[in-house]
């Protein structure tokens, strides 16, 4: 199973990105009285401030409870992943940096580049003044 990457800072999805890594699926939760980028720590793990779906009853509606239903879903396996995830987005910073396409030349001015030598030094120039404005770690 591929492991799923931090998309964002967002604080609850990267609760739920780990909560995936760790079970395989999504974990199936509500939330009772949380900011929608609210951070959950441990006292929130372990209050009924998360409610999990632990079944459906026999009219479709979902069974919740204040228990995780997920044995290997502990704080620390939690924590763990969330630190792992942070470390892998904190890690590839410097290529969400270096895609904004306003800093490299363009197709076109590449493509000009190729049968002007002026402009060629000029892209030249431009490729190595982004790159050493976003180096790599």
């Amino acid at each position: 199973m591929a492991k799923k990457i931090l998309k964002d800072t967002n604080k609850f999805a990267k609760f739920l990105s780990a909560c995936k890594n760790i079970t395989g699926e999504h974990p199936k939760l509500m939330t009772k009285g949380l900011e929608f980028d609210a951070a959950i720590t441990e006292e929130i793990f372990n209050s009924s401030t998360l409610q999990w779906e632990t079944g459906v009853a026999s009219n479709g509606e979902a069974i919740m409870s204040d228990d995780c239903p997920h044995e290997e879903l502990t704080w620390s396996a939690i924590q763990t992943e969330m630190d792992r995830l942070q470390a892998e987005w904190d890690a590839k910073e410097y290529q969400r940096l270096r895609k904004k396409k306003n800093e490299y030349p363009t197709v076109e001015e590449l493509v000009v580049a190729l049968y002007e030598p002026e402009d060629r030094a000029d892209i030249d120039a431009r490729r190595l003044a982004t790159k050493q404005k976003f180096p790599k770690p």
